[in-house]
């Protein structure tokens, strides 16, 4: 069987809403654990810090800001291929939202 052209176009197109779902996730994950005993300032600079100490995690969040623009773009030419692997990403990150909530 000769590969669709389609499904390969319709992975990179949705690069970029991958990404940015991927760095809202990890922000949220993150935000998520701090604000267990309540919201205060400690947490936006502690968010601040890990974003200035943490490069993985600042690498993470800048390829889901770099090219946001394209987000609405790549969701309206998604097929249902692209918004499963939406939905498999979102539930891989169920997880870690029990761990930072337990």
């Amino acid at each position: 069987m000769v590969p669709s052209t389609e499904e390969s176009t319709s992975q990179v197109e949705n690069k970029e809403t991958k990404e940015g779902l991927i760095a809202g996730n990890e922000i949220g994950v993150f935000i998520a654990a701090r604000l267990k005993d309540g919201p205060d300032v400690g947490d936006a600079l502690a968010l601040i810090k890990k974003l200035q100490e943490e490069p993985e995690f600042l690498a993470v969040v800048q390829a889901g800001i770099d090219k946001a623009g394209q987000i609405p773009g790549e969701i309206k030419a998604m097929g249902f291929g692209g918004y499963a692997e939406l939905v498999t990403i979102q539930i891989s990150y169920i997880p870690k939202y029990l761990q930072a909530l337990s």
